[in-house]
């Protein structure tokens, strides 16, 4: 408070004289300035009211959605600048717990999946459900994966597997080849091959275009959570969950170019057990493989059905021979 002087001959106070040297306030000085936000290396921490079971990011925004286990899902816009984050929307649709989520392609409409065997799809922009799939499988479903605008993929706690073309309204692949839960689902950069990940060990591989199942991996030392491609060298690789074992899509895709004729003869199903060492020369090629420089004895590749008690196999490869 400013101190004043009291007036002998007035009850209160009255300003003190202004020294010349005190600076006189003017009506136009400006405000001091606002205290500028602070810039984060990463965005804040985004709390939901229940515990989150799946997150995706936009393709091209920094959107990033959620789905919880009280089937609700939810929209935020994120950013490095303490303050920013912003809830867009939430739809609470699902009857139970929401299992996974993901956009499409164009990042104009997001996927969701949920333990009651729904598909929903809802707008980006609004989280309007465009799109409803109530009962679009027999067990509750477990992870989907848009492979382009028109066609996504599903699978469920049973480990079947279905391809759906949105032109359509229907599913144009059912199949189920794994025995256990469908953890996660991968699409080569063509969009032709579907490698879904399961519970029971093993990788299967689906031809998306030609709408069949073409290959089962052997099974792991445990349950295959996740799947991902990536690129060792010039061969494209698969790393699965687990302890991350390493297949060779090279391999699977060959194969599949042999198996199919194995497959009409003898009937059942066919395994293919990843190879024992890397495919690297370009020799061997008469066998449908990608050439190896395996060691004399060692087969590159095996097949067999189980239903069946022959088995057949390729190899064993020398490297004097060829063969």
């Amino acid at each position: 408070a400013r101190v004043g002087l009291r007036d002998p001959g007035a009850p209160g106070l009255v300003p003190r004289p202004r020294s010349p040297q005190e600076p006189q306030d003017s009506p136009d000085s400006p405000e001091p300035a606002a205290r500028q936000p602070r810039v984060r290396d990463t965005p804040e921490d985004i709390c939901l009211e229940a515990t989150a079971n799946a997150i995706a990011l936009h393709p091209a925004r920094p959107l990033l959605a959620a789905g919880d286990v009280d089937g609700d899902v939810y929209l935020y816009s994120y950013s490095c600048t303490e303050g920013e984050n912003r809830q867009l929307w939430s739809s609470g649709h699902h009857l139970k717990s929401c299992r996974d989520v993901a956009f499409s392609q164009d990042g104009q409409k997001l996927f969701t999946v949920s333990k009651d065997k729904s598909i929903h799809i809802l707008t980006a922009e609004e989280g309007r459900l465009e799109t409803r799939f109530p009962k679009a499988h027999e067990s509750a479903l477990n992870c989907v994966l848009p492979i382009d605008n028109h066609i996504f993929a599903t699978g469920d706690d049973g480990g079947a597997v279905k391809v759906w073309d949105l032109r359509r309204g229907s599913a144009i692949l059912e199949a189920r080849q794994q025995e256990e839960y469908i953890s996660a689902m991968t699409v080569d950069g063509n969009g032709k091959i579907l490698l879904t990940a399961s519970g029971d060990g093993t990788l299967g591989v689906f031809n998306v275009k030609r709408r069949r199942f073409e290959l089962l991996s052997e099974p792991q030392n445990g349950d295959l959570t996740s799947v991902v491609l990536m690129k060792v060298g010039t061969a494209p690789q698969l790393g699965a969950g687990a302890h991350c074992p390493l297949f060779s899509l090279r391999v699977f895709c060959s194969a599949s170019a042999s198996l199919p004729s194995l497959v009409s003869r003898g009937g059942g199903r066919w395994r293919v057990a990843p190879a024992k060492a890397p495919f690297t020369s370009s020799t061997g090629t008469a066998l449908g493989l990608p050439a190896t420089a395996l060691r004399s004895g060692q087969r590159p590749l095996t097949a067999w059905c189980p239903s069946r008690t022959a088995s057949y196999a390729w190899g064993p490869w020398t490297e004097s021979s060829g063969r």
